[in-house]
């Protein structure tokens, strides 16, 4: 029992102990983390120097200083764009096409009735042309039918006078009336036979007239259809480069989009945009010389004027050497400080 009683007292102190040396080593860790010195901030980039004679550079995005918008004509869907920024294009040059649906139908239904009407002046005109030979041959009938009944009337007026006289038998008188009145009966069957057949020319003549009244009427409204249509075509306004395409085939168009092609007419007359502290804007003034230089002329800058200060951005304009310098690239520019 003693000899337990000892061990637990000698336990007790070396848990005693172990207890004291963490107390000791939680207040050194502290104390350590406290005198910790607080990390630096990183200083200010230093202004730049302002002396007179120095120079300040900075960076910006090249843009075209002669920049035209081509508007959307109307609305619908892109159906084709047939160029692709930075593609230099001529005049005239197709840029894109806009599916319009109200456009399509219009254009449908013009071309079906102006081929309806097509169709009916034809047939009229064919028809006009049988009734011309039907009318003819009529004509032709009833000028010989008019030929033998006035023959026939002179024998019959011979016969009678002779068969007054006594000299002819009355058969032979009573033959000629009959053939007399048989020729009237025939010259005046033909003659309105010839009547209706130029009546009929006539009147078909009127209709042809319409028709092609009509045809007149369609053709005019399938060409504004086809101007209508063609509008939806897109065509370069000017010679230039393609800067900016906002939309891609399949895409909804919205007839008030004045932008949906951006080009340059000129693309070597150029432009960069930079944003230089306040000290420096103060110093700077229109016009004042800057130097442009680009990674894609390594071994030269290009003369450069500042063209306007307004907002605290500062533009810069300059006229590129050849079209290797073109919108979308960075440019460094360096002004002296006067």
């Amino acid at each position: 029992m003693l000899f337990l009683h000892s061990n637990r007292k000698w336990v007790l102190g070396i848990a005693s102990v172990a207890v004291l040396a963490l107390g000791v080593s939680g207040v050194t860790l502290f104390r350590h983390e406290a005198k910790k010195p607080e990390p630096k901030t990183a200083a200010p980039p230093p202004e730049p120097a302002l002396s007179s004679g120095s120079d300040v550079n900075y960076t910006g995005l090249i843009n075209a200083r002669e920049l035209l918008l081509v508007p959307a004509p109307v609305e619908g869907t892109m159906e084709s764009v047939e160029v692709q920024p930075g593609q230099e294009v001529f005049e005239g040059q197709l840029l894109g096409r806009i599916r319009n649906e109200g456009l399509d139908g219009v254009m449908t239904v013009s071309r079906e009735q102006l081929e309806a009407v097509q169709s009916r002046v034809t047939n009229l005109e064919s028809t006009l042309l049988a009734a011309r030979l039907e009318a003819s041959r009529a004509g032709a009938d009833a000028s010989r039918a008019q030929g033998e009944y006035d023959r026939a009337s002179k024998i019959a007026m011979r016969q009678q006078l002779l068969y007054r006289e006594g000299a002819t038998p009355r058969l032979t008188f009573e033959k000629a009336e009959k053939d007399s009145e048989n020729a009237r009966a025939e010259a005046e069957g033909l003659r309105e036979l010839a009547r209706r057949a130029e009546e009929k020319v006539k009147n078909l003549g009127a209709d042809i007239e319409a028709a092609r009244k009509s045809l007149e009427e369609r053709e005019k409204a399938l060409e504004a259809a086809q101007n209508d249509l063609s509008a939806a075509e897109i065509h370069s306004p000017v010679d230039g480069v393609v800067l900016a395409v906002r939309l891609k085939a399949g895409d909804p168009v919205d007839a008030g989009m004045e932008d949906l092609f951006q080009l340059s007419a000129n693309p070597l007359r150029l432009k960069v945009v930079i944003e230089p502290e306040p000290p420096v804007l103060a110093k700077l003034h229109v016009p004042m010389p800057a130097a442009v230089m680009v990674a894609e002329l390594p071994l030269t800058s290009v003369e450069g004027e500042v063209a306007e200060i307004k907002d605290g951005r500062v533009t810069v304009n300059f006229d590129a050497p050849d079209a290797s310098v073109k919108a979308g690239l960075t440019a460094t520019v360096r002004i002296k400080i006067p």
